[in-house]
Parts: structure tokens; C-alpha cells; sequence
């Protein structure tokens, strides 16, 4: 999940509760096996951390 990102704690929190609402629900289809949330600008996780955190487990999918 993908937010602009904010530097206020109240609009990053929004984003990190929806995940949390609905991470559930999107798994539950066996299509996804993990949600993760990150923000373009302003806040961490960025895109980048989660794709590098990501990586380890793409590549032993793959492997």
C-alpha cells in the first residue's frame, strides 16, 4: 500500500490504520501472502526500504 506521505503523524497513521483494516481481507484471497505499507515522500518506510526489505524473500521465491 502506497501513500504520498506526509510530515504529519496523523495522515501517516491514516495509511498504517487502513492497513490494518484490510491487510486481512486481501490475503485472504491466496493471491497476496503479505502487505506492507510505504510512502513516496516525506516519511519512512519509502518505497525504496520496503522493496529492499522485500527483495530477500522475492529472491528465494524465485529460487
Amino acid at each position: 500500500m502506497v501513500n504520498h506521505g506526509s510530515r504529519s503523524e496523523t495522515w501517516r497513521q491514516a495509511l498504517l490504520d487502513l492497513e490494518t483494516q484490510v491487510k486481512d481481507s486481501i490475503k485472504s484471497s491466496g493471491i497476496v501472502q503479505e502487505t506492507k505499507t510505504a510512502f513516496m515522500e516525506y516519511a519512512e518506510p519509502s518505497i525504496a526500504t520496503r522493496l529492499k526489505s522485500l527483495m530477500p524473500k522475492v529472491l528465494q521465491m524465485l529460487l
